[in-house]
C-alpha cells in the first residue's frame, strides 16, 4: 500500500536522530489516531504528495504485510474501492492506532 503526502521539517529531524543510533525501531505516527487513506497504487498515491508547502518535505509511504502475519494484517485496513465515489483511488483505508516499524 501507498500513502502520499507530506512530514514537518522537525518531525522529520527528530526520526532522522532516533534511526542514526537503532538498527529498528516501532514508530507510531501522529496521525495514527485517525483513519489513514492508501492506495494500492504508487502513482496514484504519488499524486497526494505536497512539494509545495514549506516547512515540510514530500515523502511517499510504503506498507508492506509482514510476512508471517497474515491475520493480524487483514484485521488492521479495509478495502473500500468498490464503495468508494472514486473507484480509481483504489483506496484502503488502515484503522487507527496501528503500528507502523
Amino acid at each position: 500500500l501507498f500513502r502520499g503526502g507530506e512530514i514537518g521539517i522537525k518531525e522529520f529531524d527528530e526520526m532522522q536522530q532516533l534511526f542514526k543510533y537503532k538498527d529498528k525501531s516501532t514508530i507510531i505516527t501522529y496521525c495514527s489516531k485517525t483513519f489513514l487513506s492508501f492506495s494500492k497504487e504508487k502513482d496514484i498515491a504519488e499524486s497526494f504528495i505536497g512539494y509545495d508547502n514549506k516547512g515540510t518535505y514530500p515523502v511517499l509511504f510504503i506498507c508492506e504485510k509482514p510476512s508471517g502475519e497474515d491475520d493480524k494484517f487483514l484485521h488492521t485496513n479495509i478495502d473500500v474501492e468498490e464503495y468508494s465515489t472514486m473507484p480509481e483511488e483504489k483506496e484502503v483505508l488502515v484503522l487507527p492506532f496501528p503500528f507502523f516499524e
